[in-house]
């Protein structure tokens, strides 16, 4: 008798516990910040279960975009949700290495098509990453392409 109360007890207390915690916000403050390295044990986890051989090769394509995602949600959380104005070209490379990972480990499925559609989008993700850092820099870059035809000139002259 003293036993078949044990597991309930520990439950009433585990509930009691998580009440509490979230009463206190402890619960609300860690899933703010947690939640990105959640969807990256979940990426991670589908990874995992296709190398153990317990799912089939279709699951690489949202857990190489799951895993994706969530680095570039970890980069937002350490350093603002504003440098998704020069990063969200990651969400089309999240697209592009889910499809390459299903692509490379699932062979027969269609690899022939599929990677050069993953390599295309990584390519196309790269110059709009490359633009988007250019545009939202570019004053910057018009001020030091002007300061240096400027100092170029004025060697110029004291040479000639």
């Amino acid at each position: 008798m003293r036993n078949a109360k044990l597991p309930a007890l520990i439950v009433i207390v585990g509930v009691f516990l998580i009440l509490l915690l979230g009463k206190l916000g402890v619960i609300g403050f860690l899933f703010h910040i947690l939640w990105p390295f959640l969807l990256l044990g979940f990426g991670i986890w589908l990874h995992f279960g296709y190398f153990r051989g317990r799912w089939i090769a279709a699951v690489l394509l949202p857990a190489g975009m799951i895993v994706t995602y969530s680095v570039l949600f970890i980069l937002c959380l350490l350093f603002g949700w504003g440098i998704l104005r020069v990063l969200w070209p990651f969400f089309l490379f999240g697209i592009a290495a889910g499809l390459y990972e299903w692509a490379a480990w699932g062979r027969g499925l269609g690899w022939d098509k599929a990677q050069p559609i993953a390599l295309v989008l990584a390519g196309v993700s790269a110059l709009c990453l490359i633009l988007a850092i250019a545009s939202t820099h570019l004053v910057l870059l018009c001020f030091l392409l002007l300061a240096t035809a400027v100092g170029f000139a004025a060697l110029r002259i004291r040479r000639g």
